[in-house]
């Protein structure tokens, strides 16, 4: 299951599970994983 959404991140991380954003990351729970996107290049 990790391999599936490191690989297909932008699938899992919706708006509707977005929890909360931090000063360079965004934060959803996929399943019972915390997943933290990075928003700078």
């Amino acid at each position: 299951m990790i391999r599936e959404i490191m690989e297909n991140w932008d699938r899992y991380c919706t708006d509707e599970n977005f929890v909360g954003i931090g000063s360079t990351r965004k934060v959803y729970i996929v399943c019972d994983y915390v997943v933290k996107i990075n928003t700078h290049p």
